[in-house]
């Protein structure tokens, strides 16, 4: 299995409409792909959300990534494995 854990900063007072956007569209489309397994999110607080998307392997973590990306209007922020702020576009 291998994880991707996002930490996304909202605007303030958007959180829930974005969470309830995510569940309507980002996760069924996420769902239907190769290597999905599961999809969750919290509210941290301070208009913070927090998910983890879980996938068979790197590969379809990889490989999705594209989709969260365009979902996204085009730009991804992520922490790379040596813990540096990268812009996926």
């Amino acid at each position: 299995m291998f994880a991707t854990i996002r930490r996304y900063q909202g605007q303030k007072g958007t959180l829930d409409d974005v969470a309830q956007q995510v569940q309507a569209e980002l996760v069924p489309l996420l769902s239907t792909q190769p290597g999905f397994v599961s999809y969750n999110a919290i509210n941290a607080g301070n208009d913070v959300a927090i998910s983890m998307t879980i996938f068979r392997d790197r590969a379809a973590a990889e490989a999705n990534l594209t989709k969260v990306i365009d979902w996204a209007g085009g730009e991804v922020w992520y922490i790379d494995d040596f813990g540096v702020l990268q812009l996926l576009r």
